[in-house]
């Protein structure tokens, strides 16, 4: 009798409390054990695949959770690392605020980008990754829009402050004027700890209305036929990608006429060099050429 059923690939099939907690013990274990020099020394000798540091490769990384999952029994090492790392992002203390992205590049400056130093003496309770997420988006942030973040306090620039949007006031140029009226600024993507500062020297450019044009309105006047409609143009250009010349299986595929595809093929291929290509029989084209050009009665015997 099977003790246990690995169950990987059941969707919705959740960790139950015992594999959780053993999961919990046999990682903690392993830490544990780790950090005793004689343990080291022992694994080094016996399992130095168990040694896992910053330069380790993802073969290592593969084999300590295949060695996980052999202790939880129930379970791959695919979901054990998974599991593991919900586990730590639960038992993290939130995002990073917008008050730690100044330190936290300050600090840069004065120690380097030694995330794990910094995790455990500045910030307790951040991972070094989420540290080093935040600091690269402080420096893209610093680049693209030619600033010393230091130097600006994104609050005293902005009000009423709701996540991806504020106000703000504006000059004429679209950049931040102390004297300038208030104008609404806004970001897209998620909220982050450094949305203030993005508000606080984007520029605010001019209303653009961006509309987006259908492969059918971009045909309108391709011919003097009527214009392809949008579900069959997106039918049609698949069905020709995947069958070419074949207008059986393209008619069955588009659910119209195969002469109707054809015309419809015709019209697609006056703008688009890729269904024209598609549509082109070559060797019938080069008959035809050669009838053309060919003498009346050369062929009379």
């Amino acid at each position: 009798m099977v003790a246990y059923t690995r169950l990987g690939q059941v969707r919705g099939w959740g960790w139950s409390k015992t594999e959780t907690t053993r999961l919990q013990s046999v990682v903690g274990a392993i830490v544990a054990v780790s950090d005793a020099p004689e343990a080291v020394a022992a694994a080094a000798r016996e399992e130095p695949w168990l040694l896992l540091d910053d330069s380790a490769s993802e073969n290592l990384a593969r084999q300590f959770w295949v060695y996980i999952a052999s202790r939880v029994q129930t379970r791959t090492a695919h979901q054990c690392q998974q599991k593991w790392q919900s586990i730590a992002q639960a038992s993290s203390s939130g995002r990073c605020t917008t008050d730690e992205a100044p330190r936290l590049a300050q600090l840069v400056e004065e120690h380097g980008r030694r995330w794990t130093f910094l995790a455990s003496e500045y910030f307790p309770g951040r991972r070094p990754r989420e540290l080093y997420h935040l600091h690269t988006r402080w420096c893209n942030i610093e680049k693209r829009y030619g600033v010393d973040l230091s130097k600006i306090d994104p609050f005293s620039r902005i009000c009423d402050y709701k996540g991806s949007s504020a106000l703000r006031p504006t000059g004429g140029n679209g950049d931040y004027d102390p004297s300038g009226p208030l104008v609404r600024v806004s970001k897209t993507g998620l909220v982050s700890a450094l949305a203030p500062y993005i508000l606080a020297v984007t520029k605010v450019g001019p209303p653009q209305k961006r509309r987006r044009r259908s492969l059918a309105s971009k045909l309108s006047g391709a011919s003097s036929w009527a214009a392809v409609p949008s579900e069959i143009a997106d039918r049609l250009f698949a069905a020709l990608s995947r069958y070419k010349n074949d207008w059986v299986s393209i008619s069955r595929s588009v659910g119209i006429p195969a002469r109707e595809c054809r015309k419809y093929a015709d019209i697609l291929g006056e703008r688009l060099p890729s269904v024209r290509a598609s549509i082109r029989d070559a060797e019938l084209e080069q008959l035809a050429r050669d009838h053309k050009t060919q003498p009346h009665g050369s062929d009379a015997t």
